[in-house]
C-alpha cells in the first residue's frame, strides 16, 4: 500500500489504511528514547535531528505545551521543530496528489480526515471520489488534484524542501562531534548516507538498535565507533542521562 500505484488504483482503500495508522498514532505516546532525543535537542542548540518516521513521536504540535529552559514547545517528546526534519513525511500532513501543485495542509484531530462528504470542495469531474463511508475530496487549492496522505511512499522523491534544509545544516557546521544512528538499519537512501557524511565531518558514529548490522553491511559497519544493543527505550535514556 505504500506506493503512488496503489493510491491511484485504491484511493479509498489507501486512505482508509492510512487513517487507521494516524488514529493508532494519536493515541499512542512516546516512549523513554523519544523524550531522551527532544531533550538532548532542548539542552543543545547544535543538535540536529533527521528521522525516517512518519508516526509524529518526536513533534507533535497541539496537544502539550511545556517550557524547558526557556524554549517554548508545542509537541508530545518536546523536541525543537526548527532543528527537526521528517524526511519521509507525516501521518498527519495531507497535500495534493497532483506534482504541479503544492498545496498542504496538517490534521491532528481525532476526527476522521475524511469522515463526511465536503461538498464545498469541486473538482473538474465533480465533488471527489466517493466509496462506501469515504469521499476523498479534489485538492481546494489545484482543484484537479486527489488529496492523498502526506507522507513519502516507495518510488517517490524525497521533498526537495528537506533535503534542502538537511544540506544546509551540514554546510553550516565546519565540525560534527558525533552522530548518533537510533533504530534503524541504515539501508534507505539518501538517510543512510548521512552517516559517512557526517563521519567525514569528524563525528564519531554511535549506532544504537536491537540487531547487528548484517555482515553484507561491513561498509557501513567500519564507520561504527560504537555499538549498543537493546531496546533503545532504555539504553538512549541511561546515555543522555533523561529520567
Amino acid at each position: 500500500m505504500a506506493s503512488p500505484r496503489f493510491f491511484y488504483e485504491n484511493p479509498a482503500i489507501s486512505w482508509k489504511f492510512y487513517e487507521d495508522r494516524r488514529q493508532k498514532a494519536l493515541r499512542a505516546q512516546p516512549n523513554a528514547g523519544h523524550r531522551a532525543i527532544a531533550e538532548l535537542a532542548c539542552r543543545n542548540e547544535r543538535v540536529f535531528t533527521i528521522t525516517q518516521n512518519i508516526d509524529g513521536a518526536l513533534l507533535y504540535p497541539k496537544f502539550v505545551c511545556v517550557r524547558l529552559q526557556g524554549v517554548e514547545l508545542s509537541d508530545r517528546a518536546g523536541h525543537p521543530s526548527a532543528r527537526l526534519v521528517s524526511l519521509h513525511g507525516s501521518l498527519f500532513d495531507v497535500k495534493c496528489s497532483s506534482e504541479e501543485c503544492n498545496y498542504s495542509t496538517t490534521n491532528y484531530s481525532p476526527e476522521p480526515t475524511f469522515s463526511e462528504p465536503r461538498r464545498e470542495v469541486v473538482g473538474p469531474s465533480g465533488y471527489g471520489i466517493r466509496t462506501d463511508d469515504i469521499e476523498i475530496p479534489f485538492c481546494p487549492s489545484c482543484g484537479y488534484g486527489l488529496l492523498r496522505p502526506g507522507v513519502v511512499w516507495f518510488g517517490e522523491k524525497l521533498p526537495h524542501g528537506y533535503l534542502e534544509r538537511i544540506d544546509h545544516w551540514f554546510e553550516s557546521v565546519e565540525h560534527i562531534d558525533v552522530i548518533m544512528v537510533v533504530g534503524t538499519e541504515a539501508l534507505v537512501q539518501p538517510a543512510a548516507s548521512y552517516i559517512h557524511r557526517a563521519a567525514e565531518r569528524g563525528a564519531r558514529v554511535m549506532y544504537f538498535n536491537k540487531t547487528r548490522l548484517r555482515p553484507d553491511q561491513q561498509e557501513e559497519m567500519d564507520e561504527i565507533d560504537i555499538f549498543v544493543q537493546g531496546n533503545v527505550a532504555e539504553s538512549l535514556p541511561s546515555l543522555i542521562g533523561h529520567s
